[in-house]
């Protein structure tokens, strides 16, 4: 990949969060991108508001340079005019609201890229209006985009010159509503490969059951509460006594706490090694009711050959619930029918395998996505002023974000550096 001067290109990440891969989907997500643009020549920055986490990547730090960033203070202006950036990617449309006003004042001619990971609005809209126990809701309407979130998000992502979007279903879904958008709009996965480390025979002679997902995302926490108060109980009993383990990073005590050794429910926190975690257990269950994006556990799964059970939200973007019928379930009952045969029946979980490794190579190949976004960077850096000129939306949005924005932040740095002052005065 070239810049428009045809030397290396220079990428400058500017986020929240240090990338924890093995925390989440978005933390891989995050390395996957660090590593194509590293494999591409390109010189990479990462900065990040956050203090440095214990569960970060240290492959990171082997792939860039890392910076400590702070909010509302102009030395992120000094650290841009050094570096010059050719491409500056913000790490979810919050980075962007709060940094993006400065980049683009620092570094005028820099593309900007929004990274989504998920769609934050549609995850956020269907966790306040999520059904009981119906799991087959996926449809949005206009009132999807009636939000503050959704104007938060949607304005970032037409300030921006192009925006990641890791979930297909999501790039069909915002090109339905607003398709004026599609133009600035790239999908890019998370990738995987049909791998070689699962072991079917070991998964096929386990008895127990797993559950994976960070607790601190909403739509896994809920996911756990459905699982062990509304599902396990009854699919236990057709399971011959099998056992339910939840895996998933930053559980706290009261998560722990949902542990019943009595009913076959154990809560193990973050897992340890991922591929023996997975080999060791017979079928992973996700009731997953509300949520955007692609899910990681998903993926992780199909890599290893784990047979599954999840809904329709679950399964969007990797594949449409017609095609795979026998994995996922649209209510309660329907959920603990498919668990069970899924468990019992040997020809239903060949049939999954097969399914989950014509899926990864004909969808999540990740060589072909990676020289795929590495030409799209190189065609964004080399059209960008014609791109500009066409986002008339965007070009207005970023002019009334500089205008407000801007004087909101130099008036807090202000204040920060002058703590003792009276705002009245």
């Amino acid at each position: 990949m070239k810049s428009s001067t045809g030397t290396a290109p220079k990428v400058f990440f500017v986020a929240n969060v240090w990338p924890e891969p093995d925390s989440s989907a978005a933390g891989r997500h995050m390395l996957q991108l660090l590593k194509s643009l590293h494999r591409s020549g390109s010189e990479i920055v990462f900065g990040c508001t956050s203090a440095p986490s214990a569960f970060m990547s240290e492959t990171v730090g082997q792939l860039c340079r890392l910076e400590q960033l702070r909010m509302n203070c102009s030395s992120i202006d000094t650290l841009v005019k050094q570096l010059k950036p050719d491409i500056v990617v913000f790490d979810r449309f919050m980075a962007e609201e709060q940094f993006g006003w400065r980049v683009r004042e620092a570094a005028p001619d820099a593309a900007c890229v929004l990274n989504t990971e998920d769609l934050h609005f549609i995850r956020r809209w269907r966790g306040s209006t999520k059904p009981g126990t119906d799991y087959s809701f996926t449809e949005m309407s206009y009132e999807t985009f009636q939000t503050d979130d959704a104007r938060r998000e949607l304005a970032s992502i037409f300030r921006c010159d192009l925006t990641l979007v890791m979930s297909e279903a999501e790039l069909q879904m915002i090109s339905q509503f607003m398709p004026q958008m599609r133009p600035l709009l790239y999908y890019h996965p998370l990738c995987e490969s049909a791998g070689d480390v699962s072991d079917p025979l070991q998964q096929d002679l386990s008895r127990n059951c797993i559950s994976l997902g960070n607790f601190l995302h909403k739509p896994n926490h809920d996911a756990a509460q459905v699982l062990i108060q509304d599902i396990w109980p009854a699919l236990r009993r057709e399971l011959n006594g099998a056992e339910l383990h939840l895996y998933g990073a930053y559980a706290t005590e009261k998560t722990l706490r949902w542990s019943q050794p009595h009913n076959g429910i154990q809560v193990k926190g973050r897992a340890a090694d991922l591929t023996s975690c997975l080999n060791g257990h017979r079928l992973l269950l996700a009731p997953i009711r509300f949520g955007a994006g692609l899910k990681g556990k998903l993926l992780d799964a199909m890599r290893h050959g784990l047979p599954f059970v999840t809904t329709p939200v679950g399964i969007e973007g990797i594949d449409e619930p017609e095609n795979c019928p026998d994995f996922v379930a649209f209510n309660r009952d329907d959920f603990i029918r498919k668990a069970a045969a899924l468990y019992q029946d040997d020809g239903l979980r060949k049939k999954f395998r097969l399914w989950a490794a014509e899926v990864l190579r004909n969808k999540f190949d990740a060589q072909q996505h990676e020289s795929a976004l590495l030409s799209q960077l190189s065609q964004l850096m080399r059209d960008l002023p014609q791109i500009r000129k066409k986002n008339i939306t965007g070009g207005i949005l970023r002019h009334h974000t500089m205008a407000s924005t801007r004087y909101m932040g130099k008036w807090i740095e202000e204040k920060n550096r002058h703590p003792d002052t009276d705002c009245a005065d």
